[in-house]
């Protein structure tokens, strides 16, 4: 079905021309995740005072909990 509730034409939908979309967003997904990461590392440095050890604890603790939480999402969005 199509987004008006007719039968998709199987000739003029998907293949990439629906698939370029879906990866340019993963990208930048993926690069907004590392450039929040590095900007928790100049946070941590600079405004918390803490030293290179703790702050590297600590992102990995966020990037685990980010990892979990989506785990988590995608279990209640398949159970829904």
């Amino acid at each position: 079905m199509d987004r008006r509730g007719n039968p998709a034409v199987k000739a003029n939908t998907g293949k990439w021309k629906s698939s370029i979309p879906l990866l340019v967003n993963y990208a930048l997904v993926t690069c907004a995740f590392f450039g929040v990461g590095v900007n928790l590392v100049v946070f941590l440095r600079r405004v918390l005072h803490q030293d290179n050890a703790e702050a590297a604890n600590n992102i990995s603790k966020w990037t685990g909990t980010v990892y979990i939480f989506s785990l988590i999402g995608a279990f209640m969005s398949d159970s829904y």
